[in-house]
């Protein structure tokens, strides 16, 4: 009876499995369609007005300067903006080239004329602190009252802007034909992953062939080390660190270069243009773009590598930042101003140009 049931058994188990097989495999699940999409929007100054930089502390609020000692300010996404200073296109005032806050109370502006001013409670009042040289041609603060110039001497201040002394000498030992060599330099770019740590980029000067170098700082300035990379053979132009340790120095034949140690190695990266009149930005090591005349270049894996799009805009661009990898903002000639940003995917607007975005949301 006993060996009766588990034939029994056995005989049932088979046919199950039979039955299993005969049906059809279940269909795999559809995948849902995108929800969102990442787009280009024109968010323009309604003034002809060419302007020649922006940067913003967060993904609402920023600054933008331009001719006419214009600064403008928006505290919703670039969809409006208000004239802090200039604006009037029939003024003889000369233009602004840099802008640089620290937080959404105290910044500086600097251009024509070599002025340098600071607000510190957010733009609503202007105070000229003096000339600062067209030589330095980078500046950035750490502190309301410590920042630093670079040209051919990083120079710092600790009273906000309005004195300034020589912090180090642009100077790097290198070897050329063969013989040792201490090369004078020049800095073109700074940049400041935190209070501590800093880097300036720029190039050799007194030869025929330039060298990238690049300066770091782990003191908050106080002391600065040289290094001129073996495989940086051209000018440095900008450098872009999105932590203490990494980061990417560009070059001026368009040569990019990524590190991860703060500078003891690097690494090349595959760029389909750049170069001098190249415009980069870096979103925390997240998503990088290029910009040059109508072409466009992302990167969606920290610079590791970059494709192209066209990039239709109606006029030049000048510069571009990105606060975070989902709001990136451009400025250029003629008061043009477009906001990168995620909309949903039925969202269209005039002018609007399609672009790539890291990961979903």
């Amino acid at each position: 009876m006993r060996k009766l049931s588990l034939s029994i058994v056995g005989s049932f188990l088979v046919a199950w499995a039979a039955t299993l097989a005969a049906q059809p495999a279940a269909a795999p699940p559809k995948a849902e369609p995108p929800k969102w999409k990442a787009i280009w929007e024109p968010a323009n100054y309604p003034q002809d007005l060419n302007l020649r930089d922006v940067q913003f502390i967060s993904a609402e609020e920023g600054w933008a300067v331009g001719d006419k000692n214009t600064v403008l300010h928006t505290t919703d996404g670039a969809k409006t903006w208000q004239v802090q200073l200039g604006g009037d296109t029939e003024s003889s005032d000369r233009e602004l080239w840099e802008v640089f806050f620290l937080d959404a109370k105290v910044g500086w502006v600097r251009g024509g004329a070599e002025k340098l001013m600071r607000t510190t409670d957010g733009g609503a009042s202007w105070e000229d602190l003096g000339r600062l040289s067209q030589h330095e041609l980078a500046m950035n603060f750490v502190s309301p009252q410590t920042g630093f110039t670079a040209g051919s001497v990083i120079k710092r201040t600790d009273d906000g802007g309005k004195n300034w002394k020589q912090a180090a000498a642009c100077a790097v030992n290198m070897e050329v034909d063969g013989l040792a060599r201490k090369m004078g330099c020049y800095f073109r770019d700074m940049t400041f992953p935190s209070a501590a740590v800093g880097y300036a980029v720029g190039q050799t000067s007194g030869s025929s062939k330039p060298s990238t170098v690049v300066a770091r700082t782990k003191d908050g300035g106080e002391t600065w080390t040289m290094s001129a990379p073996e495989k940086m053979d051209d000018s440095g132009k900008q450098g872009f660190f999105w932590s203490e340790n990494d980061g990417l120095v560009t070059t001026y034949i368009g040569k990019t270069l990524i590190t991860a140690d703060g500078g003891e190695t690097w690494t090349g990266a595959i760029t389909p243009f750049g170069g001098e009149s190249a415009r980069y930005a870096m979103a925390g090591g997240k998503l990088g773009v290029i910009i040059m005349g109508k072409k466009i270049a992302y990167s969606t894996n920290g610079g590791r590598n970059f494709s192209s799009r066209d990039f239709p805009v109606p006029a030049n661009v000048n510069a571009v930042t990105f606060p975070d990898a989902t709001h990136g903002y451009l400025v250029g000639d003629h008061g043009m101003i477009y906001r990168y940003h995620i909309v949903p995917i039925t969202y269209s607007a005039k002018g609007m140009i399609a672009a790539p975005m890291v990961g979903g949301k």
